[in-house]
């Protein structure tokens, strides 16, 4: 019988380097994620890192958020596409 697929959530913390999280935080590298994914996948993360706060439920506004939630889903899709067989993102957001 094949190995199960990793299952791995995508959503950002606050202070937390990477979106990617199994039993804890993992980076794009111990995927094997291309180097284009990560890339996207950091500025995305960065987005997050530097808008978000505490004290308020959106980073920005409304429509830059809906952007920055829509970009993360295509991100997931991304990455399933990329670790087909050995791994399935599932796409949570923040």
């Amino acid at each position: 019988m094949p190995p199960q697929p990793l299952e791995i959530r995508m959503f950002c913390d606050y202070g937390a380097e990477w979106p990617l999280w199994e039993t804890g935080m993992i980076t794009p590298e111990s995927l094997g994620l291309s180097p284009a994914l990560t890339k996207r996948l950091r500025a995305w993360t960065d987005y997050y890192l530097a808008h978000a706060t505490s004290d308020r439920n959106r980073l920005v506004s409304s429509q830059q958020d809906a952007a920055w939630y829509a970009d993360g889903k295509r991100l997931s899709d991304h990455m399933n596409r990329e670790l087909r067989g050995t791994a399935h993102v599932l796409y949570i957001g923040a």
